[in-house]
């Protein structure tokens, strides 16, 4: 399924691959991991959403202007 979206689109810096993030500072409600942040984005080709740890995608993409 392709989303329509107009996230912030970040390229990652490894793949040259272009995402759009879709959200940040997500909370894991499981008991004892409230500390960790996570960030959602999706493909910009294949639409395929993904989530990791917002510190590790702050590491490994960087913004991009369109």
């Amino acid at each position: 399924m392709m989303y329509n979206t107009k996230g912030i689109p970040y390229k990652h810096n490894k793949t040259g691959n272009i995402y759009y993030l879709l959200m940040d500072k997500i909370i894991e409600c499981t008991n004892g991991s409230e500390e960790k942040r996570y960030t959602v984005y999706m493909s910009a080709s294949t639409g395929m959403i993904f989530c990791r740890e917002s510190d590790e995608f702050y590491q490994k993409f960087t913004a991009v202007s369109m």
